[in-house]
């Protein structure tokens, strides 16, 4: 008979509050981070493959509004249709599309039986750390991609971080 994350079929023992917990917070703050980089997609699909000088403020708005509700998988291919994105980081971002599948969608499924055992519980616990890290790290190159291409635009590091700033100010006020 199986009862959720209770397993007495199998001969296995139950996983306990604490062990479900520890999972269930490493998946979590892993989807919190794969949220962050589709963000930071999202702005840059917009920035550096969408916008151009002569576009005016509610376009690039109306922009980043259809954008921003845009999946992972739809921002991966956006990017890699534009045929101007790097390629070390799309074959990364591939990569990552791939495991972020298995965490959001198979996970619990193939994996069902690791979470009774210590030993395979820790090795998942480690593979969906590697997602939230590798997350992070796609973050922060996607985004210095950005700021590169907004500076080989002309607009000094200074203006980024002053418009970045403003665009937030009116962000937070409205949320």
């Amino acid at each position: 008979m199986k009862h959720g994350f209770f397993n007495t079929k199998q001969c296995m023992l139950p996983i306990t509050p604490e062990e479900f917990n520890e999972v269930a917070c490493q998946i979590g703050f892993a989807v919190l981070q794969i949220q962050v980089l589709e963000q930071a997609l999202a702005v840059h699909l917009v920035l550096v493959h969408k916008v151009s000088v002569e576009m005016a403020r509610s376009e690039i708005e109306k922009l980043f509004l259809k954008t921003e509700k845009r999946t992972l998988g739809q921002l991966f291919k956006d990017i890699h249709d534009t045929n101007r994105a790097t390629p070390t980081l799309l074959l990364r971002l591939e990569s990552f599309v791939k495991e972020r599948n298995w965490l959001i969608h198979r996970c619990r499924h193939e994996n069902r039986t690791d979470f009774y055992s210590e030993v395979k519980r820790t090795v998942l616990i480690r593979r969906i750390g590697a997602i939230a890290e590798e997350s992070l790290a796609l973050q922060k190159a996607f985004q210095k991609a950005t700021e590169d291409h907004s500076i080989a635009q002309g607009i000094s590091r200074v203006e980024i971080e002053t418009r970045a700033a403003k665009i937030y100010q009116d962000w937070s006020k409205a949320n």
